[in-house]
């Protein structure tokens, strides 16, 4: 997970007179009547065309959570951070309607992956479990939780939010693709770990695409070290100028915003350029 400016709303959600604006209005009415509060309503605004496009070039075409790529394999979801229909309590008890106003705002739409999205099983080391986020949205005080409109910004989320927080504080990538909590005085992240266990994001598939694209990290960043090494014993070896510059281009290509897994590229790489004074800003 990186973090993502957002760019701006798609013209489709933009103001109270656009389809967006009109179906939030139309939501609120609906469930102004208590009557209401069990009844589904038909959410359509967030599925417009202009508004899939914003995702994509916000997010490069990859999951916004676990960063997956993807524009080959489909289908991916246009996810509501704050859950649109319904909300899965401390208990397991669902709580409706849930955050009904936010289904068409530009601020709670995110692009995701099946797997981080959907409640799906998958077999992990100590068993098998189910896991993605669905209709989760843990906080730090239940009891704040927002029931109508503007509440929702006395919440204290644990599920971090690309767009907003910086992933790197709670987030830490270790070796063979696993992550946990970032390490903060000692201790895990209680953030982390929350988003970790929500969204799966120690699913085996994933932490393997992770660990083949850390290899090749990993290879990139040893030569660039070992060229720069050479090159500071002798600048005129053209050989490890070369394979320097071209170690530069792969790892710049492996951290930029489009790349896949481009969070873990980036703290991998961090250390290692510090050996030898490089920066790939």
């Amino acid at each position: 997970m990186i973090k993502v400016p957002r760019g701006p709303c798609p013209a489709s959600l933009d103001g109270a007179g656009s389809t967006g604006g009109k179906e939030r209005a139309k939501a609120i009415a609906h469930y102004a009547d208590p009557a209401n509060a069990e009844k589904s309503f038909d959410f359509k605004a967030y599925k417009g065309d202009d508004v899939i496009a914003a995702l994509q070039r916000a997010f490069g075409v990859k999951c916004a959570y676990c960063e997956s790529r993807y524009g080959a394999v489909g289908p991916a979801d246009i996810e509501h951070y704050r859950p649109k229909g319904a909300i899965q309590l401390p208990d397991g008890s669902l709580k409706k309607p849930g955050y009904f106003w936010l289904a068409a705002d530009w601020s709670n739409l995110l692009p995701s992956c099946i797997d981080c999205n959907r409640a799906r099983g998958h077999e992990y080391e100590d068993g098998h479990g189910v896991t993605g986020k669905a209709n989760l949205f843990p906080l730090e005080d239940e009891s704040r939780r927002a029931s109508e409109p503007g509440r929702e910004y006395g919440e204290e989320p644990y599920l971090l939010d690309p767009t907003v927080d910086d992933p790197d504080e709670h987030l830490e990538f270790i070796d063979e693709g696993l992550i946990r909590g970032a390490l903060r005085n000692g201790r895990e992240s209680d953030r982390g770990n929350e988003t970790i266990a929500v969204l799966g994001l120690r699913r085996p598939h994933l932490v393997g695409e992770r660990r083949d694209q850390l290899l090749e990290v990993d290879r990139s960043a040893r030569r660039l070290v070992k060229a720069a090494k050479r090159l500071d014993a002798d600048p005129s070896d053209r050989y490890a100028r070369e394979n320097l510059e071209e170690a530069v281009e792969e790892l710049k290509a492996a951290i930029h915003p489009s790349a896949r897994y481009a969070g873990m590229a980036r703290q991998r790489i961090r250390p290692l350029l510090g050996e030898v004074g490089i920066s790939l800003a």
